[in-house]
Parts: structure tokens; C-alpha cells; sequence
């Protein structure tokens, strides 16, 4: 079913809602953040809502339990950007691994959440996008129901998971920019730094990398180098 605005399909999705649920929201690119504009249009709408997720230090800058004052949140990141409420006591962290993070949301309670998601093809089906990690292990717990915002700037990429768009119970569209990592004005030295491992680096290599501003400039010095395989938690331009 979809709503004729993202805020009605909201305020309608929320009513269907315990008073105090625990609601799980994507990070990484696919934080929906035309949800966040809507919670902040009514932030009555985030009033008993614990939100949960795994959100990136330095790529989601939403801090969730400060949309209203009686939300909290749980994360397994403090970040700058949710400082403020954990400071606060607003939000818990949790101390997990990633691989620890995928049990947790596997069977920690859930009663809602809102993942953003493609136009649907031919077949039905939408994807996720890049940002295919930790949504799929709650759209997997089917008991639980989601709400679907379909970007149409979400593109699905080749070999990703496909999920029913009737997995839905509500959904919104949008045309929206996904979330962006600005480019950091990095120190020479991270150029020469990325000088030196280019000249370790042959065409078909495979690199793996992780959080960091290395990265920026090893790949800067890598342009001319061909049929590279990467391998990383997160993908960005």
C-alpha cells in the first residue's frame, strides 16, 4: 500500500505501533533520511520510539533519540554525531563486533523499522542498494513489519539481494540524494603514503580496506591501475 506523502505514510505506519516501540532504522547509504525530515515535521511521531541500527561514525549524522525528548536509541557506535544524546543518557551504547552486531539484530525485539529500498522491477521485487548488510538479517524476521521507502535514486546493484516488495506493510516514494562522503582535505604525506603502496600494486590485485582517510589518497594514486578487486565494509565515489 502506498501513502500519497512519505509524512502521512509515516504518522499512519507509526499508529500501527506499540507506544513504546523499538524501531530499527538502515545506516551506511541507506539511512533514509527523508524519515528523519518527517520525524522532525512531527516529532510527536518519535515520542516512545527506541531507535536502533548501526550507524557509521563520520556517514550517518543523524542522532535519532534527540527527535523528540522522550526517544532513545541504541548503538554500537558513539560518534560525534550521537554524542549529544548519550551524554545525555539518551542513547545506549552497546559494545559489540560486527559479527556480534548480527546476532543482535537477529534476535534483539524489534517491532518496527523503516528500510529504504528501490523501485520495484518487473518481477516485483526491490533491492537495497549498496547498502545490503544488516537490513536483510531484520527484513528476514518476518513477524516483523517494515515500512518501505522507495528511493528512485536507489539503483540495484548487479548480484544483490532481491526482497518481495509485498514484505512491506507500508510504503512511501521518494527522490531523494542518498548519504554522501564529503572528500577530507588530507596532509601531503597521505599522498606519498599513497605513492608507495600504488608501486606495490599490479593490475588485478585485490585490496582490502577499511575506515579511514588512507584510503582517500591509495586511491587517488591507483587510477591508472586496471582490473582491481576491492574488498571493504563500505563502498563510496
Amino acid at each position: 500500500m502506498t501513502s500519497s506523502t512519505l509524512l502521512e505514510a509515516l504518522a499512519k505506519y507509526r499508529a500501527s505501533l506499540p507506544e513504546k516501540a523499538r524501531f530499527y532504522v538502515a545506516g551506511c547509504s541507506g539511512e533514509p533520511l527523508s524519515i528523519v525530515d518527517a520525524f522532525r515535521a512531527a516529532p510527536e511521531l518519535a515520542a516512545g520510539l527506541t531507535f536502533l541500527g548501526i550507524w557509521i561514525p563520520g556517514v550517518n549524522q543523524t542522532d535519532w533519540a534527540r527527535l523528540h525528548p522522550h526517544a532513545r536509541a541504541e548503538s554500537i557506535f558513539v560518534s560525534p554525531a550521537l554524542r549529544p544524546s548519550f551524554d545525555a543518557a539518551m542513547t545506549r551504547f552497546l559494545p559489540l563486533s560486527y559479527s556480534q552486531s548480527t546476532q543482535w539484530l537477529s534476535t534483539t525485539p524489534i517491532d518496527g523499522g523503516v528500510v529504504m529500498i528501490s523501485p520495484p522491477d518487473e518481477s516485483g521485487m526491490v533491492s537495497l542498494g549498496v547498502s545490503a548488510d544488516f537490513s536483510t538479517l531484520v527484513i528476514a524476521r518476518e513477524q516483523i513489519p517494515l515500512m518501505g521507502v522507495i528511493n528512485h535514486q536507489l539503483r540495484p546493484p548487479i548480484n544483490g539481494p532481491k526482497i518481495p516488495l509485498e514484505r512491506f506493510s507500508l510504503t512511501a516514494e521518494i527522490d531523494h540524494d542518498l548519504v554522501q562522503v564529503g572528500e577530507a582535505t588530507l596532509p601531503e604525506t597521505f599522498a606519498q603514503i599513497g605513492a608507495h603502496i600504488a608501486d606495490l600494486c599490479d593490475p588485478g590485485d585485490t585490496l582490502q580496506f577499511g575506515l579511514g582517510n588512507v584510503q582517500q589518497a591509495v586511491l587517488k594514486a591507483l587510477t591508472s591501475h586496471q582490473n582491481l578487486r576491492i574488498h571493504a565494509g563500505m563502498v563510496s565515489n
